[in-house]
């Protein structure tokens, strides 16, 4: 278990896509999180629909 003095706080990235699968969405071949695999951030994204089926 990690003790309180090995907690390190990150920064955190949220993404909300802007399209509801109507225009667009938060799958990752469209905007994907390649450039922050190499940093100390956490990439948070939903997905959500606006549209009709």
């Amino acid at each position: 278990l990690p003790t309180e003095s090995s907690v390190v706080k990150r920064p955190v990235i949220v993404y909300i896509h802007p399209g509801g699968y109507y225009g667009s969405s938060g799958q990752s071949f469209i905007e994907g999180p390649e450039f922050l695999m190499d940093q100390e951030i956490v990439l948070v994204t939903i997905n959500y629909r606006l549209a009709s089926l």
